[in-house]
């Protein structure tokens, strides 16, 4: 059959190139798995092995879920059994027959105290650490925000200072463009005055005009020399005044800054080692967190052998009724549901 279907569907695309809708040849295909199925309806022997064949998967399904259904019981009786062996524990009931795991429960309880005080002065000591650092944090935070604000108005003068200095910079800047262009501006009024003399087409009236014009400009520029090359002067000594005091200001800048950085590197030095300690304790908690854990898983399974022992026994206990009637329950049901599979 399945050879059949792949050439037809294998020769669908070809088909379709030679002019045949696909949707013919799809058709076609559904068309021969219903009359298979119709011929296998109608064979006896096909219709009788296929009745078996779902059937047979049924009755795997129902034995699984029964299966399944039998393995909650057996972790609830299980769960019964320690629960028995622990109120065997707890009441000390005691008979001869289970004194052995009796002692080994005690063993292993002694040891489990101890690891629960070892964990609880680990705890204590964490938490102690933990606290101590804190208030160290604190400390250390408010030092150094008190160094902060006490570094923050001498910053603001220092940048005032700068503004200051930048200023005049700009202001002898200023005065150093005017004394080139006052003394370029003489320069070319000199030479102005050296073209009237040689001017052989001017009258000599001309040239006492245009000389006292150059000459009358000369003198209103070289009276403005002295006051900028004074503002110079003065512009300069400012300067480098300002210059120590910016100076003198870095340096107790400077001052709080070692301050500063050397608190904050011993923050951090302190912390780090804090947090390494606290780190280490941690996992030597962890260590006997793990070890607790598996002395209980060992307290489980002698608890459960407990429990089965006394179980067998049956000793006559008010404790033990109502755990013995819940466990014979048990075991009614998960023999009913073992018959059903057989």
């Amino acid at each position: 059959m399945r050879p059949i279907i792949y050439q037809i569907v294998a020769g669908s695309e070809e088909n379709a190139s030679r002019g045949v809708p696909v949707w013919v040849v799809w058709s076609l295909v559904v068309i021969v798995i219903l009359l298979l199925v119709f011929i296998l309806i109608r064979d006896k022997r096909a219709r009788g092995g296929l009745k078996k064949f779902f059937t047979w998967i049924a009755n795997k399904i129902r034995v699984a879920r029964l299966k399944a259904r039998i393995g909650k019981k057996v972790q609830e009786r299980s769960r019964l059994m320690i629960q028995l062996g622990q109120t065997i524990w707890e009441k000390q009931i005691v008979h001869p027959e289970i004194e052995p795991e009796v002692q080994e429960i005690r063993k292993l309880k002694e040891d489990e105290a101890t690891l629960i005080h070892e964990i609880q002065k680990l705890d204590d000591e964490i938490q102690k650490l933990k606290t101590r650092s804190e208030e160290a944090n604190q400390d250390q935070e408010a030092r150094i925000s008190e160094i902060e604000k006490e570094k923050k108005p001498l910053d603001l003068r220092h940048k005032e200072l700068v503004r200051e200095r930048d200023s005049i910079e700009t202001s002898i800047k200023e005065n150093e463009k005017s004394r080139t262009k006052v003394a370029r501006t003489i320069e070319n009024h000199m030479r102005e005055l050296e073209k009237v003399d040689r001017d052989e087409y001017l009258s000599k009236i001309e040239k006492d005009m245009k000389r006292k014009e150059q000459e009358k400009e000369i003198e209103a520029l070289k009276e403005k020399q002295p006051r900028i090359q004074a503002s110079l002067t003065k512009a300069g000594e400012e300067k480098e005044k300002i210059g120590k005091r910016i100076a003198d200001s870095s340096i107790e800048i400077k001052k709080i800054e070692d301050r500063l950085n050397g608190l904050k590197k011993e923050y951090r030095e302190r912390q780090t080692k804090d947090e390494e300690e606290i780190e280490n304790l941690q996992k030597s908690r962890k260590a006997l967190s793990i070890k607790k854990i598996g002395l209980q898983k060992q307290l489980s399974i002698l608890f459960e052998k407990l429990g089965e022992k006394i179980n067998q026994k049956r000793i006559e206990s008010e404790a033990l009724k109502a755990i013995y009637s819940s466990i014979d329950q048990l075991n009614k049901n998960i023999h009913e549901l073992e018959q059903k599979i057989k």
